[in-house]
């Protein structure tokens, strides 16, 4: 029986992934779930969400994806030198409409926390390049990669940092 909160959604599939890492058979996590995208981090955060009784542990990572959008807006507001002004603010605002439902995907029909982690993972990194801190604008890369594979791709972000030590490593 499909219900509003699993139906085409990949919550199934990612809580059987959960399920293995967590069990003797972890070496085959994804051989035996082949259409398995979620890297590990999301499989350890989906498996925290399960422990939470079933009908509520899809409604807590509805919950989790809802209360994210706003916090990745501010986080992206964050980025701009002068946050405070009018244009800054109504730019966030517009950006929130035209984002909001696109997010209801992620967040509502297809719950995707596993996107939902990289995103904020990625958006973390961007911030942490702006301040020039290298090791935490890494780690969020490798955290952001860990919940997602295509968050590979955010390894370019590091590309915008100043600090010496870390283009020595490079």
């Amino acid at each position: 029986i499909a219900t509003p909160w699993t139906s085409g959604s990949d919550w199934p599939l990612l809580t059987h992934g959960a399920n293995l890492l967590f069990s003797r058979h972890v070496a085959h996590v994804y051989v035996a779930v082949p259409g398995l995208q979620a890297g590990p981090l999301s499989l350890i955060v989906i498996r925290a969400v399960e422990l939470i009784p079933p009908a509520q542990g899809v409604v807590a990572d509805h919950f989790l994806l809802y209360a994210e959008l706003p916090l990745l807006l501010w986080l992206a507001e964050s980025l701009v030198p002068h946050r405070q002004s009018l244009r800054t603010q109504a730019t966030t605002l517009g950006c929130g409409l035209i984002v909001a439902p696109v997010w209801q995907l992620l967040a509502g029909d297809l719950p995707h926390l596993d996107d939902g982690l990289a995103l904020l993972a990625a958006t973390l990194a961007m911030r942490f390049v702006a301040k020039d801190r290298w090791w935490q604008a890494a780690a969020m890369v490798s955290l952001a990669t860990g919940a997602k594979p295509w968050a590979i791709g955010c390894v370019a972000l590091l590309l915008g940092l100043r600090h010496r030590r870390f283009h020595a490593f490079v």
